[in-house]
This record gives structure tokens, C-alpha cells and sequence, in this order.
């Protein structure tokens, strides 16, 4: 079980705990029906918190959490319906936001109205206790024009926008599955200005998590953009787990686009790993995370961080 190493400061609260358990329960009912197997995987869930401490990675129990319950269920994919709305309704909002986008009068404000997109689609969120939505047109064609106002929180938009003009490749790590037709806005204004991107999604499914199956629902395999996994169905990028080619594509990136509070746990957690700047691009969803980035819940995030210390 990875703790606290190096004495760098973690964001686990109390709170994470329960978020664990309530998203754990909610994935046990999609996953079975049977109610002598929920009670088996609850004693195993309980049995898996018993790990918990102040100093504890939480994604790897969540990881934990998801994997046994895959097991003992038999359920690879308990969340295939959502997945399957979210990529529907995403198709439908990104859509409209596009015809905002090409509005714009400038490259940067094509980036700057594509980004605030994809934070709308990083609303789809359905492994965060507390965490509320509904999978509306009008409410998320309604949550961009209102993401244009409020902007975000962390507003390093200037400094990426200068950055962009001395890279060339894109390591572009999505989130979830419906979110990233919203990243696609991104994505293809990104390569309109030349540069080369790499998607990165799950190797297996986990959640809610973007794979290769739902790239191709949204269109993303018809960008003619490479199409790579992390090696693993792990939330966020667990780099215990990742391949050799995500190694090297990492390694051969001028830059990371982190999307969403997993890959943005991971990233942090796992910071050594970093020599390239990365821009974390998140809506702050839960309590310990928006305490430990100085912001509230609900404030969108836009951090560039050129090199991890």
C-alpha cells in the first residue's frame, strides 16, 4: 500500500473515506443485483478501508475497491449504460460549443472557449461521493455559457498560450468517458496550430474512465491522432502499472494535458516521474483536493506547472 513518502504533503482528509465507501456501495449496485454477493463485497470493502490512514495514496484503494468488485461480480463494466449517455449526450453539447468556438477571433480565443469545454465535460463524474449532475443537453450547453463567465479559479491560460508556441508534442491524458467528446474541441484546435498529440486513455475499464471503445463512439480515432493506453485499467496513471510505450511516449512529449482529479492525484502523488511541464485542466469536486489546490468545490482549475518539485 503506497503512503507518504518524502515527507511530501498529501491531501487525504477523513472525508476520503466515505467518499470510498459511498462511490464503493454505488458500484456494487450497478455491478450486481444479487443481494447475498452485495453483502460478501461489502465485508470486502470494509475490509479493504480497514487500510485507510492519514498517510495513504487514495486512489489505490479505490483502485482496490473497483477491482475486487469486478471480481467477485463477474461485472467488468457496471457502468457501460452511463458511459454509453455520457458519449451521446457529449456528441450532442461539444457539438453546440463548437459553434461558439468558430465564432472566436483569434487562436487563443478558440483555445481559451475549447478548454472552458472541457471543463463542462469534466462535470461527468460519476466516482466522486457528492458529486451531482444530470445528463442534460440544456444543462451542460447552459454550464459552458456560465463556465465562460466564471473562468477559473487557477488561471495560468497567458502562460500556456506562450508555452504552446515552443513544443511541438501533446500528451494528452483524458479522463472520462462522455468528457472527452468535449476534450475533442481541444484536441483538434491543438492541432490545427500544428502540433502532434497523443491520447492517452485506460487499457480495461474501471468506472466511468475513457477506453479505446468509447474514443472511437466520440470520434476521436478519425482525428488522425495516435490512439495509445496507459497500460492498465488503474484510475488516473498509476505509473506502477503503465507500459514501456506509455514510458517512452512520456518521455519523448514536450508537454502533459492532465485531465480530471485522478490523473491530477496520480500526477502529483507520482511527481518524480515528471520532467516536462504539465497543465492540469480539473473541476475541483471534492473538499481535500480543493483544499490542498488554495481553491473552493466547484472552481474550475488551469494550472501549469513547468517543472514538479
Amino acid at each position: 500500500m503506497r503512503k507518504k513518502e518524502n515527507n511530501n504533503q498529501l491531501w487525504t482528509k477523513p472525508l476520503c473515506a466515505s467518499c470510498m465507501l459511498n462511490i464503493g456501495y454505488s458500484a456494487l449496485k450497478k455491478s450486481t443485483e444479487d443481494k447475498e454477493l452485495q453483502y460478501k463485497c461489502m465485508k470486502e470493502i470494509f475490509n479493504i478501508l480497514k487500510l485507510f490512514s492519514n498517510d495513504v495514496f487514495p486512489v489505490d484503494l479505490s483502485i482496490k475497491i473497483f477491482r475486487m468488485l469486478q471480481k467477485s461480480t463477474k461485472n467488468m463494466n457496471p457502468y457501460d449504460k452511463e458511459k454509453k449517455l455520457s458519449n451521446k449526450l457529449g456528441k450532442t453539447v461539444s457539438e453546440l460549443i463548437k459553434l461558439d468556438i468558430i465564432k472566436s477571433q483569434s487562436y487563443s480565443e478558440r483555445i481559451k472557449k475549447a478548454i472552458i469545454g472541457t471543463i463542462v465535460g469534466n462535470i461527468i463524474d460519476f466516482s466522486t461521493a457528492q458529486h451531482q449532475f444530470n445528463l442534460d443537453v440544456n444543462e451542460f450547453n447552459d454550464l459552458y455559457s456560465h463556465n465562460l463567465e466564471t473562468g477559473f479559479k487557477i488561471n495560468d491560460f497567458e502562460e500556456f498560450i506562450s508555452l504552446l508556441d515552443k513544443i511541438e508534442t501533446i500528451l494528452y491524458v483524458l479522463d472520462n468517458a462522455g468528457e472527452i467528446a468535449f476534450d475533442k474541441l481541444l484536441i483538434e484546435e491543438l492541432l490545427a496550430i500544428g502540433k502532434t498529440v497523443i491520447i492517452v486513455l485506460k487499457e480495461g475499464s474501471i468506472a466511468n474512465d475513457a477506453t479505446l471503445e468509447d474514443a472511437q463512439e466520440v470520434g476521436l480515432d478519425k482525428l488522425g491522432v495516435e490512439l495509445l493506453t496507459t497500460g492498465s485499467n488503474a484510475l488516473g496513471v498509476m505509473f506502477n502499472e503503465v507500459s514501456e510505450e506509455f514510458m517512452q511516449k512520456l518521455e519523448n512529449s514536450d508537454l502533459i494535458i492532465s485531465k480530471g482529479q485522478s490523473n491530477w492525484e496520480c500526477f502529483t502523488y507520482f511527481k518524480e516521474k515528471i520532467k516536462i511541464p504539465i497543465l492540469f485542466i480539473l473541476r475541483a469536486k471534492c473538499s481535500p483536493i480543493a483544499e490542498f489546490l488554495g481553491v473552493n468545490v466547484g472552481d474550475n482549475v488551469l494550472k501549469l506547472i513547468k517543472k514538479i518539485t
